[in-house]
């Protein structure tokens, strides 16, 4: 009974202690371009601020009236 004790703790302890796994990263649904016409076109936004998250990450906040 100790033994399968044990290698529980074991087991969920290794798990706890694992590094955490990295997010996937992003799939494009369409085209900067075409998802800007959309924007621009469909929901009367524009660009109200741009900036960067992290060194290779780009942040755009768009807005309407």
């Amino acid at each position: 009974m100790y033994k399968r004790l044990f290698k529980l703790i074991i087991i969920f302890g290794a798990a706890a202690a694992a590094p955490p796994v990295h997010a996937q990263t992003a799939t494009v649904c369409m085209e900067r371009t075409r998802l800007i016409e959309q924007l621009e076109m469909r929901y009367h936004e524009a660009p109200a601020g741009i900036g960067l998250s992290s060194p290779s990450h780009l942040v755009e906040i768009w807005n309407s009236d």
